[in-house]
């Protein structure tokens, strides 16, 4: 089971990402077992959440990546696979430095 809740979460997750909505703060369940997200996917949400709470920061950002908006939303596409570089590279133009990049999923 616990290896099928890695694809069971990044499915939850990217659902909410495609229909526009805020990931919600999981709730705090003492010696639950813990699922580590991929990188990658953990990068992606952490670009969705950000640009979730500055939208109007999404068409600057992507003309200073040098992306169109398109391609900016296939980068937090949970289901796109993305280099992890640019994900990255958008991370750090928001202002999100790694040591920010915590999710308690």
């Amino acid at each position: 089971a616990m290896r099928e809740a890695v694809d069971c979460l990044v499915a939850a997750l990217g659902g909410y990402v495609r229909s526009g909505q805020r990931i919600p703060v999981p709730s705090e369940r003492p010696n639950a077992p813990l699922v580590t997200l991929p990188a990658l996917a953990a990068a992606k949400v952490a670009l969705h959440q950000t640009l979730f709470d500055r939208p109007e920061d999404k068409a600057g950002l992507a003309e200073r990546i040098g992306l169109t908006e398109s391609a900016l939303d296939r980068l937090v596409d949970l289901d796109q696979h993305s280099p992890i570089g640019q994900v990255e590279d958008a991370l750090r133009a928001l202002g999100f430095g790694s040591a920010r990049l915590r999710l308690a999923v």
